[in-house]
């Protein structure tokens, strides 16, 4: 915990800095991005990891346009699926974060939608349902603040942060 707080006071002070200094490379703000992520998950697991423990985080990036999935996501989540047929005793809780773009209940819905259709992609691919739920966050837990955001002296640099809170989480919630 002492650890997690030291983190956010270190990225308070960064983005206090950034807002003076109006510079900040590209390389600083990825670290930046990088820590702000590392706080937020302290248990996460890897698709080449064979020891898992119940709350590890798998995140990944899973792409949708236009309310369906991308090719490239599909392409992930065919990873995911091999990964969830190997490990047959995990159980995963897949959660949808969106960014603060829209409406709150708009993002709550669409997130809801993109873990449900996760959660059938990888059951129509042969994963029991009975191993899987889903649930959609919407934007209740960003990764960085639409103000942090908004203090980044480019727009490039503002869409990766957007980017950092639209992900898809698989968290182990039980192993058989």
């Amino acid at each position: 915990m002492k650890r997690v707080w030291c983190i956010i006071v270190l990225l308070t002070n960064l983005l206090v800095v950034n807002t003076y200094a109006q510079t900040i490379d590209s390389t600083n703000i990825d670290s930046l991005l990088q820590a702000k992520f590392d706080a937020h998950y302290l248990k996460t697991f890897t698709l080449e990891d064979s020891v898992f423990e119940v709350g590890s985080v798998l995140v990944e990036d899973v792409v949708f346009y236009d309310g369906r999935l991308h090719q490239k996501g599909i392409r992930q989540l065919s990873l995911i699926f091999e990964f969830l047929k190997q490990n047959e005793s995990l159980h995963v809780l897949i959660v949808n974060h969106t960014g603060v773009r829209g409406k709150e209940a708009y993002n709550n819905a669409v997130s809801k939608r993109r873990a449900e259709g996760v959660m059938y992609y990888l059951a129509s691919k042969g994963i029991s349902e009975s191993r899987l739920k889903y649930s959609g966050k919407g934007e209740s837990d960003l990764i960085i603040s639409q103000e942090e955001t908004l203090t980044l002296p480019t727009k490039l640099l503002q869409e990766k942060a957007h980017a950092l809170n639209r992900r898809t989480e698989f968290k182990i919630i039980s192993i058989d």
